[in-house]
């Protein structure tokens, strides 16, 4: 078996990948994140300036909107987010700092930033959420910072909000609000007052009935700090090349999985190697993604049903490779390598239903058992043929003990060919099959098959005369000339092209030895 067929075989059994984080999550835990959950219990109206050094001057902080449905407070529902927030982070190697853990503070939103600022934050979350007094409204949109004072950190910012949103998109599956889900602001004194990039991402609209009561679920809350926690990788580029090199690997999925659902073995083996590369290169990429969550995730959109696509088919291209060796093998004349690599063929395919059967897959169509059937018994066919030509030149030449030789293997060819042929779809197909492959090799039996028996038994009565049990090698006597009748009335009923003069002096040679022996 050549060594691709080798490492296919072998690759079914890694079909877990185990990951651990290294380098990534090392570089998470050299970046810092300040979470920011909106509000607190009691507003504070004073007034603060909206900007360094500006004249325009906003309340410090206010207590924030509540929900429609659960009559929740913004400031109780943004804090049981952002201490989920908080816990992802943490796992994936993120130092956290979060501007309050609990609602009984009294912090502006100038307080707020110089918070973050103070714990040199390579990115702030100022988490919230919306109301309107459109009920109707719905979605999740994500704020950052635009105006000129905040012109250096402006850019990165949006960057950062643009990841967000998408992520936190994928993770909900809610719609964006605002259009494109994302909200510069100049207004915004937490903005203004921070000097590395922030984002504000508005988690839903509390004036929503629906939203509302799904904002306070626990599941719901945890996906929307995965799609956040999600939108800080893809911003820091953590995972950005995993995500990246997996929608690659989708890609290729999706043409892999079209050429099965043809029923194209072919495409399916060509397309194979270069497929199962990616999802190796892929496998390599999530396991030095930070946080074992983050790793879940990934593999759970990417690997997994990419490899369901692999373990569906490894057999069958397995099977068409081994097929193709085998071929390649009898080209060159090696029919005792060929036989070999059937056995191995056989094996292959009795561990495939065994495997499929406890896996559970999703069945083939049934075009690509067609097609391997059809081409094993065309392997097997030309085997044969190989077999039979070396037969027949031992037969031209006259050499009975070089066809006794040969015999055993040959027969035992014919018969598995038989097998193979008959595993094939469609009469017409069989039929012309046996044409070309079984009925020469059983012209050639038979035209053989009683001389190559009375070979067999006058080698029986040469033994027992050896042994000097003259009386039972006398016995086979009777049976060798019943034997020799009954050849002679079958071949004539056969019309069989008569053997070579050497083939019946042999006979002759070897029975006469005999007799003087046995009846001297």
């Amino acid at each position: 078996m050549n060594k691709k067929i080798v490492n296919i075989i072998l690759g079914l059994i890694l079909v877990v990948g185990i990951f651990h984080p290294n380098s990534k999550a090392q570089a998470a835990e050299s970046k810092v994140i300040c979470i920011d959950p909106g509000h607190q219990r009691k507003g504070n109206n004073t007034k603060e300036p909206n900007a360094p050094g500006s004249k325009t001057m906003k309340a410090k902080v206010s207590s924030g909107t509540q929900g429609i449905s659960t009559k929740k407070p913004e400031y109780v529902l943004v804090l049981e987010i952002s201490k989920k927030l908080e816990a992802k982070l943490k796992e994936r190697g993120y130092q956290v700092y979060m501007t309050r853990t609990h609602h009984d503070v009294n912090l502006s939103n100038v307080d707020r930033a110089q918070f973050c600022n103070a714990k040199s934050a390579d990115l702030t979350i100022r988490v919230h959420a919306d109301g309107s007094t459109n009920r109707n409204i719905t979605g999740i949109h994500v704020l950052y910072p635009s105006g000129s004072y905040t012109k250096s950190i402006n850019e990165k910012s949006e960057l950062a909000a643009s990841h967000m949103i998408n992520e936190v998109i994928k993770s909900t599956s809610a719609n964006k609000a605002n259009g494109d889900g994302l909200s510069p602001r100049t207004d915004i004194t937490g903005f203004n007052w921070a000097k590395q990039p922030v984002v504000l991402p508005e988690v839903g609209f509390m004036s929503n009935p629906e939203e509302d009561q799904k904002l306070s679920t626990n599941a719901y809350q945890e996906k929307l700090a995965e799609g956040m926690a999600n939108g800080v990788d893809h911003f820091f580029g953590l995972n950005g090349s995993a995500s990246a090199e997996g929608e690659k690997l989708l890609q290729q999925l999706a043409a892999y999985n079209k050429a099965i659902e043809a029923g194209d073995l072919k495409v399916v083996n060509t397309l194979y190697d270069s497929f199962t590369k990616k999802l190796k290169n892929v496998e390599s990429k999530i396991g030095k993604v930070s946080g074992s969550s983050n790793r879940a995730n990934l593999n759970e959109r990417y690997v997994r049903p990419a490899k369901i696509a692999v373990e569906r088919t490894i057999f069958e291209v397995s099977q068409y490779r081994l097929l193709d060796a085998i071929q390649s093998t009898i080209n060159v004349g090696n029919e005792n390598q060929a036989i070999s690599e059937t056995k191995k063929l056989e094996r292959l395919k009795k561990r495939a239903i065994g495997i499929k059967q406890v896996g559970g897959y999703q069945a083939l169509p049934s075009k690509i058992n067609a097609d391997l059937r059809k081409s094993e018994a065309e392997t097997q066919g030309a085997l044969l043929t190989r077999l039979l030509n070396r037969y027949n030149q031992a037969i031209n030449n006259g050499d009975l003990y070089v066809v006794d030789g040969q015999y055993d293997q040959l027969t035992a060819q014919l018969r598995l060919t038989e097998v193979k042929i008959g595993q094939v779809g469609g009469a017409s197909n069989r039929q012309a099959l046996n044409t070309t492959y079984v009925r020469p090799a059983k012209i050639a039996v038979e035209r053989t098959i009683y001389e190559v028996s009375q070979l067999r038994l006058i080698e029986v009565m040469r033994k027992l005369t050896a042994e000097n049990q003259l009386v039972k090698a006398e016995a086979k006597l009777s049976v060798l000339e019943r034997l020799k009748g009954r050849a002679d009335a079958i071949k004539q009923v056969g019309g069989y092209e008569l053997l070579p003069v050497m083939i019946e002096e042999t006979l002759e040679e070897v029975e006469k030895e005999v007799r003087v022996i046995v009846t001297p």
